[in-house]
């Protein structure tokens, strides 16, 4: 991670009251449960299944 990067985080986490590592966890779960909506796939729930080959239409 560029130092720069690294520093400004810093200063504007700090400036709200938050640690780094609780802004970083914040913006993962973000980021996973966006991916999992764009899939289709939400906390709790599993993966929707696919249509086999000899499933009916």
């Amino acid at each position: 991670m560029p130092d720069e990067l690294w520093s400004a985080a810093m200063t504007e986490a700090k400036a709200e009251g938050r640690s780094l590592t609780d802004v970083i966890v914040g913006d993962l779960h973000r980021y996973v449960n966006r991916r999992r909506r764009e899939r289709g796939v939400l906390d709790g729930e599993s993966k929707p299944s696919e249509k086999s080959d000899n499933s009916p239409e």
